[in-house]
């Protein structure tokens, strides 16, 4: 493809492409992906990359493999993101773990999930972190470890994960896999309330963690995220009823104890308290 604009940035980026430099030909198939500056050339951009990716470049090789899954081809998917993680890339690790979480091509493996979700951990990636912790919480792969899950929950609490940081709280309240620590849950708490903006994210775990399935049932921690969220989403109901009539008089009262500390102003979270 020929822009016919040599002296723009494109046209110099397409030279430097033509001219065999691996970073300009990924950028530039990139450029032909989105329609930057000329029109979008979805199997040209395609030929560019692939190109890149052939010559060892990461980000090219993890852009195809994100490709790839998104289309449900998953054997492409894992040859591009394996040629990725062996060069240290913590996001096709990442993927490569959920592709054997999955198992629709290749067969479901714990195990091998588990390793290379704990690679793209230990190389830093925050939601390999809590999806580690997730995994020791269920015994996916690894002998069940409430102690090691909240290793991980705490380091991705730190990086600001909503996720981690309620199943961290959850776990000070419940005693799974550290001491009871009514303090420490708060501050957690605390925590999601200043960092999460997502409305699902407190209904989805609130279910989560009154259920059970990953750590103690915990209906107080169920109470306080459904009242941190009537607080920040207020134009969203959410009725407590039937959550409340499955606690015990001790439990409404250690939860609404912590709600008016996490929301002393008020707001539609508290007036569920009433």
């Amino acid at each position: 493809m020929n822009t016919d604009t040599p002296g723009t940035a494109i046209g110099q980026l397409q030279a430097k492409a033509e001219s065999g430099e691996t970073e300009a030909q990924y950028q530039f198939g990139i450029c032909l992906w989105e329609g930057i500056g000329m029109p979008a050339d979805p199997e040209a951009a395609l030929e560019w990359v692939t190109l890149a990716a052939g010559k060892g470049h990461t980000p090219a090789q993890v852009w195809l493999g994100s490709l790839y899954l998104s289309s449900q081809d998953e054997e492409q998917a894992r040859f591009w993101f394996e040629k990725a993680a062996l060069q240290g890339n913590a996001r096709a690790m990442y993927y490569l773990s959920l592709i054997y979480v999955r198992g629709n091509v290749f067969g479901a493996d714990p195990m091998l999930a588990f390793e290379w979700l704990k690679k793209a951990a230990e190389n830093g990636l925050t939601e390999a972190m809590c999806k580690l912790g997730i995994m020791h919480c269920l015994g996916h792969g690894v002998e069940k470890d409430h102690h090691h899950a909240v290793q991980w929950f705490q380091e991705a609490a730190l990086k600001g994960d909503s996720n981690a940081q309620i199943l961290l709280a959850t776990a000070y309240l419940t005693g799974a896999g550290v001491p009871q620590e009514e303090s420490a849950a708060t501050y957690w708490f605390v925590q999601v309330k200043n960092s999460c903006t997502d409305s699902k994210t407190f209904l989805v775990m609130a279910d989560m963690v009154s259920e059970g399935g990953l750590m103690p049932c915990s209906r107080v921690s169920s109470f306080i995220l459904l009242s941190i969220h009537g607080s920040l989403f207020p134009e969203t109901k959410v009725d407590l009823s039937t959550l409340t009539g499955a606690m015990s008089e001790e439990q409404l009262i250690q939860a609404k104890r912590i709600v008016r500390h996490i929301l002393p102003e008020g707001g539609h979270g508290a007036r569920t308290l009433q």
